[in-house]
């Protein structure tokens, strides 16, 4: 359940971030934001993960670890939007990159 709350809460402050603070020229509201982002989505992940590997020997770590890595793409991917660097190629690269991070932690048991 504390893991829903957080999740909660980081959504709160992400809305709170997009809602007050203008990214306008301002490098660190869009860092603030891309990370305020990135969080809530890896936060709100998390417990969905869990839940569906719980019967697994470390289903809560493992889930925690796909969720940090999801949520550091989608940090990385708002911060290129914003930026103005975004290109499918690139984004495909990112994607593909935390999918072989993630077969190495996979492969590596």
């Amino acid at each position: 359940m504390s893991l829903v709350a957080t999740a909660i809460a980081a959504w709160v402050v992400a809305v709170v971030v997009l809602t007050f603070v203008s990214p306008e020229g301002n490098a660190g509201a869009q860092l603030f934001g891309a990370v305020a982002f990135g969080a809530a989505t890896a936060l709100t992940l998390w417990p969905l993960l869990w839940f569906a590997t719980r019967h697994q020997a470390g289903g809560l770590v493992v889930s925690g670890r796909r969720s940090a890595l999801v949520g550091l793409v989608v940090s990385i991917l708002v911060i290129m939007r914003a930026i103005d660097v975004v290109n499918t190629i690139v984004m495909v690269a990112i994607i593909a990159a935390a999918v072989v991070v993630e077969l190495a932690f996979t492969l590596r048991r």
